[in-house]
């Protein structure tokens, strides 16, 4: 699951970043739930 996150998200980033603020905010929710995860184990 986190995998397929990780792969979606680096597919994403290159269009992203165009946009900066919209990069940060993807960023920012997935490194909140890579943190949520860790958590969650």
């Amino acid at each position: 699951m986190a995998l397929n996150t990780l792969l979606i998200f680096s597919k994403a980033t290159p269009l992203s970043v165009k946009h900066k603020p919209l990069f940060l905010f993807f960023y920012k929710n997935f490194v909140t739930f890579t943190f949520i995860f860790k958590l969650a184990l």
